[in-house]
């Protein structure tokens, strides 16, 4: 166990989420963060974990970050949650 970063990240990866295209938000997140899932990003900004399912199929594909369920994921989206993460820390 190691010391999660003050926002993590939890991506589905059920079958709905993986049909509806989860695979090229990941690698967006991966290369958007510089990490890989089960990772922490240097800054200690963002923690990326896998689950199994968020229960929101309707959202696919989704993830959660900290406590705000998020979807249906693109990439510009996903830019816009990370910019909103980032800015809602600094204030």
């Amino acid at each position: 166990r190691k010391p999660v970063g003050r926002n993590v990240i939890l991506m589905c990866d059920s079958v709905s989420c993986w049909i509806m295209g989860c695979e090229s938000v990941r690698d967006h997140l991966r290369r958007r963060l510089g990490i890989d899932l089960g990772q922490t990003t240097p800054d200690q900004r963002f923690t990326w974990l896998a689950i199994p399912c968020l229960g929101a199929c309707d959202l696919a594909p989704a993830m959660m970050v900290n406590d705000v369920l998020c979807g249906p994921l693109t990439h510009k989206l996903t830019d816009t949650i990370l910019d909103a993460s980032e800015e809602a820390e600094s204030s």
